[in-house]
């Protein structure tokens, strides 16, 4: 027959695993996030050292004033994906967490159970000793 509670433990112990691949997927895609939002801001500011430069001319200047709102956008919408990508992040390690209490919970009913196995079997053997007793007197 099998035991119900090694059943849910390996069940538990799965989820936990599953937890463990979600904050590693979720992490690589915070710092894919973190580094595109890198390569935005540098490109931001690589533009505007060109742009700034004294030997810029004005067609220079005027493509910069034209490309500005969209590197700028562009940075918005890689900081938006950052601050997502970090929350799920969190999430995810919360999962983790609350997937490791859980199994946690599994163990120490396993453990208590087996506690009250052995506390039953020494009472039983404490009867048999006591019965064995009585009998030789």
């Amino acid at each position: 027959m099998k035991d119900p509670l090694l059943s849910l433990l390996r069940l538990r112990k799965q989820a936990m695993d599953d937890a463990r691949r979600m904050v590693a997927e979720s992490l690589d895609a915070h710092h894919v996030a973190q580094h595109r939002l890198h390569l935005a801001e540098e490109n931001l500011e690589r533009e505007t050292r060109a742009a700034s430069a004294l030997d810029a001319g004005d067609g220079a200047v005027e493509a910069f004033a034209r490309w500005l709102h969209i590197g700028q956008a562009e940075i918005t919408r890689c900081r938006d994906t950052e601050r997502e990508a970090g929350g799920a992040v969190d999430r995810a390690r919360a999962a983790l967490g609350l997937a490791r209490a859980a199994v946690e919970v599994v163990e120490r009913l396993i453990a208590s159970r087996a506690e009250a196995e052995a506390r039953q079997a020494i009472r039983r053997e404490q009867a048999q000793i006591d019965e064995l007793r009585r009998r030789a007197l």
